[in-house]
């Protein structure tokens, strides 16, 4: 299964979140879960657990990560950058957690006290200074009872974190895996290297997935001819654009859009 890079540019979110379902996925940002009501299925790198209302999971810098939902759930996450975590931000970047899920009667009171200004957040935001003491408490309550190892992180999470960054940037222009390469100014071998280490799929199939999930919303929300979606989506030939939606989706475009519409 193919892991998407997903680019996050604000500094600090918070928010409850219905029925979570979202596919593998890692961002340079930290992320505490607290499940708030019902059940979900959270994939930590190679750890997996049935989480439970109460139970709370830690999420660090670059680690892969998946959520699914089988019935109603609800989350609270907290997302952020690691320079957020004053004296944290070092380990954060350089250590993850050998086991990362925390049992309910595990999590301290300082963090009951501190979750209800999280949960309103969007509605009346944290000044930065205080979000930076309350982060601190709450990281400081959290890790005292976690084990820490060394983050399986490389400079090749870096290279990766750079050339993925690009590429949701820049997916519906002409681009290779030798473009991307002299872009970044590293040897297309090492390049692809990582792409089937760490994403678990060649340099094209990633590329042709992010074209695809483009395409698939133009599809739903555009009267554009399917030539034209092509052609936005960044595929130079309809013939590749057919073979890899209909491989991505099981449809061809013309039936993807007849049953959206429907």
């Amino acid at each position: 299964m193919i892991t998407y890079y997903e680019s996050r540019e604000i500094p600090f979110d918070s928010f409850l979140s219905d029925d979570l379902t979202f596919p593998l996925h890692l961002h340079k940002q930290m992320e505490i879960v607290l499940v708030t009501a019902g059940e979900v299925t959270l994939w930590i790198g190679s750890h997996q657990k049935h989480m439970s209302e109460g139970e709370l999971a830690l999420i660090f810098p670059n680690q892969v990560h998946s959520y699914v939902s089988e019935g109603h759930s609800q989350l609270l996450l907290i997302i952020f950058d690691p320079e957020l975590a004053g004296d944290f931000t070092k380990l954060l970047i350089q250590k993850q957690p050998r086991d990362p899920f925390i049992r309910k009667e595990q999590i301290h009171q300082d963090i009951h006290f501190l979750l209800p200004y999280f949960k309103g957040y969007r509605s009346a935001p944290l000044y930065r200074r205080l979000l930076k003491g309350y982060l601190t408490v709450i990281l400081s309550r959290i890790l005292e009872r976690t084990e820490l190892v060394v983050s399986s992180a490389s400079p090749e999470t870096d290279l990766l974190h750079h050339a993925l960054c690009y590429m949701n940037l820049h997916f519906t222009e002409p681009l290779s895996l030798d473009s991307l390469s002299r872009e970044l100014g590293v040897s297309k071998f090492h390049l692809s290297r990582c792409f089937s280490e760490k994403i678990g799929c060649n340099f094209t199939q990633y590329l042709n997935s992010l074209r695809i999930n483009y395409a698939k919303q133009r599809l739903e929300t555009s009267g554009i001819s399917v030539s034209e979606v092509a052609a936005e989506s960044g595929f130079e030939s309809q013939c590749t654009f057919f073979r890899s939606f209909k491989l991505q989706t099981g449809l061809t475009p013309n039936q993807y859009r007849k049953n959206a519409k429907e």
